[in-house]
C-alpha cells in the first residue's frame, strides 16, 4: 500500500512538473499571432493566446505519451497471448490485461489528441469577431470563466482527495493503524499541494487582472443595524 501510494504521488507531480505552464511566444491555435510591443501591458486575448498555446502543448505531449504507453501495452499484451506453453494460464489472463489497459490508453491518447482543450475553443471563437474591443471584452470574459471553471475543479479534487485521507484514517482494523496513518498522510499532502497549486487557467487570469491593475482584493463593508448593534460583511468578486 505504501509503496503503491508513493507511486501514485510520484508519477503526479511529475506529470505536474512536465505540465507546469510555461511562457512560450503566443501561437495561437493553428498559427503563431503578433505579440504586444515592448512597454504595452498585455490585452486580455493575448493572455488567451498564450494559455490557448500552453494547453494545446500539454494536450499534444499527454496524448503521444498515453498512445505509446498504451500501443506498449497492447503489444506485450499480444505477446503474451501468443504464447503457446500457458499451463496456468497467466500468460492469458495478463494479456488480456494488458490489451484492455492499452487499448485504454490508446483511446485515451487518441481523444485528447484530437480534441482542443476549452482554452483553444475560446480562443478559436475570436476569430469570428473583428471589433477589437469587442474581443478584448470576449477574451477577458472567457478567462474568467475559464479560471472558475478549473479553480472548480481543483477544490472538488482537493475534496475528493481529503475525503480518502479521512476514510483512510477511519477505515480498517486496528491492525492496520500505521498504515492506514501514512495513507491519510499520503492524501492530506496531495490535498495541500493541490489546495496550494493554482491551475494554469487561474495564473492566466490573474496575470491579466494584475497587468491590467485591477488585482482581486475582498471588500469589507461594515454598517448600523436597524434595531442597534453593528453588521460587517466581506466579499470577493472572482
Amino acid at each position: 500500500m505504501r509503496a503503491i501510494l508513493s507511486v501514485i504521488m510520484v508519477v503526479g507531480l511529475a506529470v505536474h512538473g512536465l505540465t507546469e505552464e510555461r511562457t512560450p511566444v503566443p501561437a495561437g491555435v493553428s498559427g503563431q499571432e503578433k505579440t504586444a510591443p515592448q512597454g504595452r501591458p498585455s490585452t486580455a486575448e493575448e493572455y488567451l493566446s498564450r494559455l490557448a498555446s500552453t494547453n494545446r502543448s500539454r494536450r499534444v505531449t499527454m496524448g503521444m505519451i498515453s498512445g505509446a504507453i498504451g500501443a506498449s501495452g497492447v503489444a506485450l499484451g499480444l505477446q503474451g497471448l501468443a504464447e503457446k506453453s500457458d499451463p496456468l494460464g497467466l500468460n492469458t489472463l495478463f494479456g488480456t490485461f494488458f490489451v484492455a489497459a492499452g487499448g485504454l490508453s490508446l483511446a485515451g491518447g487518441a481523444l485528447s489528441l484530437a480534441l482542443p482543450s476549452r482554452a483553444e475553443r475560446a480562443y478559436a471563437g475570436l476569430h469570428e469577431i473583428q471589433d477589437s474591443a469587442e474581443r478584448e471584452r470576449t477574451s477577458a470574459a472567457a478567462l474568467a470563466r475559464l479560471a472558475s471553471s478549473a479553480r472548480t475543479r481543483r477544490l472538488i479534487g482537493v475534496g475528493l482527495i481529503s475525503a480518502m485521507a479521512v476514510a483512510a484514517v477511519v477505515a480498517g482494523d486496528d491492525g492496520g493503524s500505521s498504515d492506514r496513518l501514512f495513507s491519510a498522510t499520503c492524501c492530506g499532502a496531495l490535498a495541500l499541494f493541490r489546495f496550494m497549486t493554482k491551475s494554469r487557467e487561474e495564473k492566466a487570469y490573474l496575470g491579466y487582472l494584475e497587468e491590467k491593475g485591477s488585482k482581486i482584493s475582498p471588500e469589507f463593508r461594515i454598517g448600523l443595524a436597524p434595531r442597534g448593534g453593528a453588521w460587517a460583511s466581506v466579499s470577493l468578486e472572482f
